[in-house]
């Protein structure tokens, strides 16, 4: 017969069991919650992300939690865009009385959130896509009548040449077709028939958290069931570590709970650094990282300039310059816009031995032009097909390949800083 794991054995299993399992133990097993939130947690891949289109989603390890705002109809048809974003986990936005978007809540803040960067702008039709729309979805409406009564032809004006082109294919759908894409196009447009009567939505909107095939719906705006959900998951912790943390979202404000404190070894973040380091400096323990990805080259800040390697999306030619006062020892840039003898300027400034870098090439030529110019000014360059091997100072010595790749980066120039032994 077995016998329930004492305190001590229980803290060992729970240490190796993953986050997400932890989770649901926690919360499903009252007799072992508090001893589960004082075991260290380990994360691999802690992500917060968010995107124009997609619900605010946090990731742990491989599991989503999406948060969204569901609409209840308690009686009558439900548009199609409705029933579809309520099966994709709601909204991803607050509604306001009259159903339309929301941003009101971003402008506030609670204790433990942490403002990345300012909100969103809140984007609406104007009065002219209103009337545009209108127009469409009335010169549609016409043509379904004309369905309905078994009639063919009959004039329908419609001012956009778009839409009128939509108009002229509409006469061949089926009944059935026409009803789905006037439903589809006059949905937005149900925010505005309330706000011009005076009439409030006719549904009550829900926060939602989906866990895979999980649903949980609880009464609050966005950032209120963002917040219990952190809470949920991370409150009342000692610090957690991390193997990677990614702010995926480029305009956000984090709802964590007080208590929050991470130990991070990877960070890839999309927004500028000063702003990452600024944001998460409340809740990360300031230590060296391994790993750090970013859009933004800055090598005066300190995070990126004590990263152990470096990975830059991108490199333009206003921001290759920066490029001169980097010192990180492992550098990787996926795709680097330069002249030719700009590069081959760089490839003479001097870098510590060990410098390892790699750095993406759209064109071939770029890169020949450049060795070129560096045989030119160097003395004593060991040229091969595709590298060249220069003396830097009497005592380092820089090695220069690339190989083709694959994807619309097709060369990769690798750059070694070498000690000359003799």
């Amino acid at each position: 017969m077995s016998k329930p794991l004492d305190y001590e054995n229980s803290k060992a299993v729970l240490r190796y069991l993953d986050a997400n399992i932890r989770f649901q133990l926690g919360a499903r097993c009252p007799y072992i919650s508090n001893t589960e939130r004082q075991v260290p947690l380990w994360i691999d891949l802690l992500k917060f992300d968010e995107t124009r289109n997609q619900n605010p989603r946090i990731t742990v390890n491989r599991v989503d939690y999406v948060i969204g705002t569901f609409r209840s109809y308690p009686e009558g048809p439900i548009p199609i865009v409705h029933q579809e974003e309520n099966s994709r986990g709601g909204v991803a936005t607050d509604l306001d009385a009259f159903g339309a978007e929301d941003y009101s809540a971003d402008n506030g803040s609670q204790p433990g959130d942490v403002v990345v960067t300012d909100p969103r702008i809140q984007v609406q039709m104007d009065r002219q896509q209103i009337a545009r729309r209108e127009e469409l979805v009335r010169a549609l409406r016409e043509i379904l009548s004309l369905h309905r009564r078994r009639r063919q032809g009959g004039t329908v004006f419609v001012g956009n040449p778009q839409d009128r082109r939509i108009v002229e294919r509409a006469r061949s759908w089926s009944k059935e077709r026409l009803e789905t894409y006037i439903d589809r196009m006059e949905t937005p447009l149900l925010p505005v028939y309330c706000r011009r009567r005076g009439e409030e939505r006719r549904f009550e909107t829900l926060g939602q958290v989906t866990v895979g095939p999980l649903v949980r719906r609880l009464r609050g705006r966005l950032n209120e069931v963002e917040k219990k959900l952190t809470t949920c998951l991370f409150g009342d912790r000692p610090t957690i570590f991390v193997r990677r943390l990614h702010l995926g979202r480029p305009h956000m404000i984090l709802r964590l709970p007080g208590s929050f404190n991470l130990r991070i070894r990877e960070l890839k973040a999309i927004n500028e650094m000063d702003i990452v380091t600024k944001a998460i400096s409340s809740f990360v323990t300031p230590s060296p990282l391994n790993y750090l990805e970013t859009n933004d080259l800055d090598p005066d800040n300190r995070m990126l300039g004590a990263a152990l390697r470096v990975k830059v999306t991108r490199i333009d030619e206003d921001s290759f310059e920066r490029l001169q006062g980097v010192r990180n020892l492992h550098l990787e840039v996926g795709r680097m816009d330069v002249e030719p003898g700009d590069l081959a300027r760089l490839l003479r400034t001097p870098k510590p031995v060990g410098t390892t870098w790699r750095m993406g090439i759209r064109e071939e030529e770029t890169l020949i032009e450049a060795m070129r110019i560096l045989e030119e000014e160097i003395e004593g360059c060991r040229r091969e097909d595709r590298s060249l091997t220069f003396r830097m100072n009497g005592e380092t010595e820089s090695r220069i390949s690339y190989e083709r790749t694959q994807g619309r980066v097709q060369w990769m120039l690798k750059w070694k800083v070498l000690e000359i032994i003799e």
